[in-house]
């Protein structure tokens, strides 16, 4: 029993002596006044906080830090208490779960709050600063010790302007998720989209669980836009922005790639989009495209357009000349017959042919007027047309049955671009079959 009472009284005495020698080694060297009352202490209505520097400065800026810590987790552990929901969610694919700590985002969204940027040093109703030697170490530093008012009365206004806050959010929430329901104009789409993710960083739950459900939304409308084409011939195109067979307006400059064009202008008008370009250096021996793409903040959308260069021409021959049969006459006319005909298009641009002029040697010009033919594709293509024609019977008597030269014209005109155009021919095989008189 006896050596049990040594052992423990020994510590005890060694600590006892050493306390007042620990204390010896740290010396003031100089104070801002007498010691307040309030200095180490807890005073209602009050945060008192100490911070220790080098300099005065040093140690009033770390003091500070540490009165706007506390005021910051006085304000959290109000909210979080008041609260009835003390986790948040997060989001795992389309579902939510609960998990986090709702204490410490809170904690995080107080620090940012309006309040915090006003805690100033020129507020502090008192302070008390000691100039400190240790001579063991040789080491100076000072403690600054700063009484700064923080009442109830300030903690619950902080507290409204916080829920105000977060009310203001919530309604801010709701009216970003009606546009991406209701609004066929993607400039306001996109433009709410990113508000969103503006606000995003800002919410707790419950408003945060709604506002990822309404991110998810947005997200899914922004990636199932496509690019339509609606008209394309060398140097325009001419798109729309669709989803779920809806049209959009999106006044937004996209980025124009390509491997042969350049110097893109593009002209929106309502939910038309128009795109001019220079197409000098695409060539019929290559694969011509024009990329177009649209960036919304994290989403991008885009498609490739194929250039055709021959988009728009026309080009055709005659193959295997004219078959040209009478229909009607007496012994001095032919004053009806049917012209047949086979061309082939190189282009599929669609044209019709307006008129139809045959020279024979020794006669007047047979000539077939507005015979509404239309051409459509590329490829051969099988015509005929009827006409009047009046021409002397005699001099094609000798000729029939056997094969007669004939040159001429056919004029078109070109269905896409409007545009007419000649095409002439020379000594075309034509067979002439005539009734009998």
């Amino acid at each position: 029993m006896r050596t049990a009472f040594i052992s423990v009284c020994i510590p005890l005495l060694f600590l006892v002596i050493a306390m007042p020698h620990a204390a010896a080694q740290e010396k003031i060297l100089e104070k801002s006044g007498k010691k307040p009352q309030w200095v180490n202490s807890v005073e209602k209505g009050y945060i008192i906080e100490m911070g220790k520097g080098l300099t005065a400065d040093e140690a009033r800026d770390k003091a500070m830090e540490r009165v706007r810590e506390s005021i910051i987790r006085s304000v959290a552990e109000q909210i979080t208490a008041t609260s009835a929901q003390s986790t948040v969610e997060t989001r795992t694919g389309n579902k939510y779960q609960v998990s986090g700590d709702y204490a410490s985002a809170i904690l995080t969204r107080t620090a940012k709050m309006p309040f915090v940027k006003g805690i100033s040093a020129s507020r502090a109703e008192a302070f008390y600063w000691d100039k400190i030697s240790d001579k063991k170490y040789g080491s100076i530093w000072l403690n600054y010790h700063i009484k700064y008012p923080f009442s109830e009365a300030e903690l619950g206004m902080i507290i409204m302007d916080f829920e105000k806050d977060q009310k203001e959010k919530e309604m801010a929430v709701m009216d970003i998720c009606q546009v991406a329901d209701n609004s066929s104009n993607l400039d306001e789409i996109a433009q709410k989209y990113r508000e969103l993710l503006s606000l995003l960083p800002q919410l707790e739950d419950p408003v945060k669980g709604e506002a990822m459900l309404c991110l998810a939304k947005y997200q899914g409308l922004l990636k199932s836009f496509s690019l339509q084409a609606l008209s394309s011939s060398p140097g325009h195109l001419a798109y729309l922005l669709t989803s779920g067979g809806r049209t959009y307006r999106y006044t937004a400059k996209p980025i124009f790639k390509s491997n042969c064009a350049g110097s893109f202008i593009l002209i929106t008008s309502a939910d038309t989009n128009k795109i001019t370009y220079d197409f000098n250096g695409c060539y019929e021996s290559q694969v011509n495209k024009i990329s177009v793409e649209y960036h919304f903040e994290d989403i991008s959308i885009k498609n490739d357009f194929t250039i055709d260069i021959n988009a728009g021409k026309v080009e055709f021959a005659i193959i295997d000349g004219f078959r040209m049969t009478e229909d009607d006459g007496d012994s001095l006319y032919i004053r009806q017959c049917t012209l047949g005909f086979s061309i082939n298009s190189k282009y599929a641009t669609d044209f019709s042919i307006s008129r139809i002029r045959l020279d024979f040697s020794g006669t007047n010009p047979v000539i077939f007027d507005d015979p509404d033919i239309k051409v459509r594709g590329k490829g051969i293509h099988s015509l005929s047309v009827s006409g009047n024609t009046f021409i002397k019977r005699a001099t094609f008597t000798s000729r029939q049955g056997m094969a007669d030269l004939v040159s001429g014209t056919i004029e078109y005109l070109n269905l896409l671009t409007g545009v007419s155009g000649v095409l002439k021919f020379y000594s075309e095989k034509t067979d002439i079959r005539l009734l009998q008189k």
